[in-house]
């Protein structure tokens, strides 16, 4: 598969390949609504239309980092 991605102001762009069924974007904002779509690509090179499009809003998730905890304080 092939995944897009694209938002307001920010043209789309291909972001990655995978075999996978999931998929790892990173290095989005919070705040931002992202919009994906996939296409579908066979080992000869052919590749389907565009999937439907979903969305994405990231946003910040609070958290205790144990890695980071002090036990001393």
């Amino acid at each position: 598969y092939e995944v897009y991605v694209f938002a307001a102001n920010i043209p789309q762009k291909l972001v990655g390949n995978t075999t996978n069924l999931t998929f790892l974007v990173s290095n989005l904002q919070n705040g931002i609504t992202y919009f994906f779509r996939i296409k579908a690509i066979t080992r000869s090179g052919a590749s389907s239309d565009f999937s439907q499009t979903v969305q994405a809003r990231p946003s910040i998730v609070l958290a205790e980092d144990y890695d980071l905890y002090d036990s001393s304080l």
